[in-house]
């Protein structure tokens, strides 16, 4: 049946969608909560779920939450907050099969290896490209140039004046977790030689199970980049937060690092599908941290209190 949802008219979507999260949630009650639905991929191929009907909708378009339908061969939005979306989503290394309702922990293990995928250029590059318009909406909440997205002082950590050391990157994150929801999984967007200071840090080779936690298991004082068992790393992306361009990044950015840290699944490449799963993921206790708008095509509109930014003196 998922592989075939692209062909159904919208009102057939969403019975669909509706009937197989009853279903799922009658017999699985609270369980519901820790798993995803990942709808039709397989490997580190994409499938783009962009038709209303016949008609294809632009990935480009003005389209958030909300239920839509063609009129004159036009997409219009019909209803905001239905739970239903249109989504694009590729997934690396290992195959999750159409319509499959996958456990968090398994998914989780799924991504494990995420950012050795991102250097061997094999994530799709109009995914990043998505992350990256994330990334710029976010970088635009240091400003008063977006008001609506202005990140609150709750969520800073660091001093402009103070270099970066691993004592200070393990309490930011153990603030973060906390600002965040503790036991989730954690994006940071930083640089290279941001993470690697850290981890030549002479009091890393200390922090033993922090290690453990932030890099995986690699050796100490390594310069490579690799996800840890909480940590998601990109710093592929970061070029998007330190630029000045769209008046989006502070004025400082040359004398003053930044790091910034998401749950794991606000983040387009490591993330779950928000298509099928609306009814869960919009009304379920994440949805805190979830984008307030359509997360797959680069939102602008993001909550500024899922955003946690830690900064330091270059």
């Amino acid at each position: 049946m998922a592989t075939g949802q692209a062909s159904l008219t919208a009102v057939d979507q969403i019975k669909y969608q509706t009937g197989v999260i009853e279903s799922f949630a009658r017999n699985k009650g609270s369980d519901l909560q820790n798993r995803c639905v990942v709808q039709n991929c397989t490997g580190d191929k994409e499938t783009v779920f962009n038709k209303v009907g016949a008609v294809t909708v632009n990935e480009t378009g003005q389209f958030g939450e909300g239920n839509f339908t063609v009129v004159n061969g036009t997409v219009v939005k019909l209803t905001e907050n239905t739970g239903y979306e249109l989504t694009t989503i590729t997934v690396a290394p290992k195959s999750i099969y159409a319509g499959n309702f996958v456990n968090e922990d398994d998914y989780n293990k799924t991504m494990i290896n995420l950012d050795q995928v991102i250097i061997n250029a094999q994530v799709d590059a109009l995914n990043i490209a998505r992350d990256k318009k994330i990334v710029k909406a976010i970088a635009k909440g240091l400003t008063e140039n977006d008001a609506d997205l202005l990140i609150p002082a709750t969520n800073k950590y660091g001093d402009k004046a103070v270099a970066l050391t691993a004592d200070m990157f393990v309490e930011a994150m153990e603030i973060a977790r906390l600002m965040l929801g503790t036991g989730e999984r954690l994006t940071v967007i930083a640089d290279k030689s941001a993470i690697a200071k850290i981890k030549m840090d002479k009091t890393t080779t200390m922090l033993s199970q922090d290690f453990k936690d932030y890099f995986g298991l690699q050796t100490v004082g390594g310069t490579n980049v690799a996800t840890g068992s909480i940590i998601t790393w990109r710093a592929d992306i970061l070029d998007e937060c330190v630029s000045a361009a769209d008046g989006g990044a502070a004025a400082d950015t040359a004398t003053v690092g930044r790091m910034f840290v998401l749950v794991d699944k606000t983040v387009g490449i490591a993330t779950w599908s928000d298509s099928v799963t609306g009814q869960i993921t919009y009304h379920s206790e994440k949805s805190q941290y979830l984008l307030k708008s359509k997360i797959s095509v680069g939102a602008t509109i993001l909550d500024p209190y899922g955003i946690f930014v830690i900064e330091y003196k270059k």
